[in-house]
């Protein structure tokens, strides 16, 4: 028998329950630890994903010889009609458009992602917090003999 064994078979069922609870905590911290992280990442790609294509946007606009006063005139008028919007997407040209609907997209998939962030670590603060609460009451309350 190891020693680990011998040392599991002389724990009380009392001893038992509070490992069995310690070892639950864990991974319900680690699961949401796990989760914290992957939302980073994921926010973090979007970010990334998103200055790549404005990058790319304004690459295009300057190698791509749009006039940048008469842009800038139909983007202002582009406000007040329907006309005006085609035109300045025309005058950008298809690859300036798609990379800023990219853009688009990948910010919201950023929204989302910092969303989610915030709520993984407002649970993991909460359950943080319910566990302190909660450290000295576990099983008869403090340590003194009288309260078991």
């Amino acid at each position: 028998m190891g020693e680990e064994a011998r040392e599991n078979s002389s724990l009380t069922p009392t001893q038992e329950l509070v490992n069995m609870q310690r070892e639950q905590r864990r991974y319900e911290i680690l699961q949401r630890e796990t989760i914290l992280n992957n939302e980073r990442r994921a926010r973090a790609r979007a970010a990334m994903s998103a200055g790549a294509c404005i990058l790319g946007a304004a690459a295009a606009v300057w190698f791509g010889g749009v006039d940048l006063q008469q842009a800038v005139q139909h983007e202002v008028q582009a406000i007040y009609s329907w006309e005006a919007l085609g035109q300045y997407l025309s005058d950008l040209g298809p690859v300036t458009t798609l990379l800023a609907a990219c853009t688009g997209g990948f910010l919201a998939n950023y929204a989302s992602h910092s969303r989610k962030m915030r709520e993984a670590q407002q649970q993991l603060e909460n359950m943080n917090a319910a566990m302190t609460m909660d450290s000295g009451e576990e099983l008869g309350g403090d340590s003194s003999a009288k309260s078991r």
